[in-house]
């Protein structure tokens, strides 16, 4: 089944993607007795080689590959998570994409790695799953300890840290991220933005990644509830020189919007259409059924639920086909 992204899954995956980025958020923000142990002169990014059917569903989650200071290869594997409270059920997503890179190990006939896990959680209330398996699996007895899978995991939640980073990159997107929770504070909303934005003009001179940009925009425009002549009054203040792009890449959004809307619609469509077939077999007869199914097809969403109140007072298919 394939995942269908948020505008806070491809941001986390356009900011978080970048290595050097990564590499400063492990050295500022994860336990020193972490980073003292491993190489991250050798950090790659593998994500892309666990992108395959088996993991389709977790595609916004990262993968990089590094050596520990032994020699050892070992994984960080960030998952986001963004949702308005915790869930619990994060974990066991973790276990499973952990399991699939140690299997892709016995595949390829390597050594197991050593893998941590991190979760980036985004919500609005506080985690509170702790950072253990232990602390979600809570009722299993004394005895049967040995026989559960317990693993730690490090939390980084988005809305409770107060560090600044010396990343400007990290840096914008946590701002972006946080104005993304204001809602309605617009003199807060937009002062996050003003700041954000400058960060990210710091991190297209460091890392020489302007192409960026638009994924920042369509952010902005797809995330942060803003009146748009706010957005527009930024953009003009802030980056003149980008106001054509800005507004190109709104007109863009509007457009796929409306897109996936009219797809939508099709799909509601479609799946009405299958519900009033099966209703109709299931109470007069497949045979009974077939022609009057051949004159419905072309229905829209309203005749359709029409054809399903008539089906359910019809005592027959003639005094269905009556009513209709």
């Amino acid at each position: 089944m394939s995942m269908k992204y948020t505008p806070h899954d491809e941001l986390f995956k356009h900011v978080m993607g970048h290595p050097e980025t990564t590499k400063n958020f492990i050295r500022e923000y994860l336990p020193e007795k972490i980073v003292d142990k491993v190489d991250l002169s050798l950090f790659k990014d593998k994500t892309e080689e666990y992108t395959d059917e088996k993991l389709d569903d977790y595609r916004t989650d990262l993968v990089f590959k590094t050596k520990l200071e032994d020699g050892q290869d070992a994984y960080f594997y960030f998952l986001f998570e963004h949702k308005s409270s915790p869930d619990r059920n994060t974990v066991f997503q973790l276990l499973r994409y952990m399991t699939l890179i140690w299997e892709k190990a016995f595949e390829e006939k390597e050594e197991y790695p050593v893998i941590l896990p991190i979760l980036f959680y985004h919500g609005e209330t506080d985690w509170n799953y702790g950072e253990s398996l232990d602390e979600v699996l809570t009722d299993v007895p004394d005895w049967a300890e040995r026989f559960t899978p317990y693993f730690d995991y490090q939390v980084y939640e988005t809305h409770k840290s107060e560090k600044e980073s010396d990343d400007p990159l990290f840096q914008a997107y946590t701002l972006l991220l946080e104005a993304a929770q204001l809602y309605d504070e617009q003199a807060k909303i937009v002062n996050a933005l003003r700041e954000a934005l400058n960060f990210f003009d710091k991190a297209v001179e460091k890392f020489n990644i302007s192409e960026e940009f638009k994924y920042v925009f369509r952010y902005i425009i797809a995330a942060i509830e803003l009146p748009p002549h706010l957005m527009q009054k930024i953009v003009n203040e802030e980056f003149p020189e980008r106001r054509e792009k800005f507004m190109a890449m709104a007109e863009k959004l509007r457009e796929e919007g409306r897109k996936e809307g009219r797809k939508e619609g099709s799909r509601d469509t479609l799946n009405l259409m299958k519900e009033t077939i099966k209703k109709m077999k299931n109470k007069f007869g497949s045979d009974k059924t077939i022609d009057l199914v051949l004159e419905i097809e072309d229905s829209d969403v309203n005749k359709l639920e029409e054809i399903n109140t008539a089906i359910e007072k019809a005592d027959s298919i003639e005094e269905l086909r009556e009513m209709i």
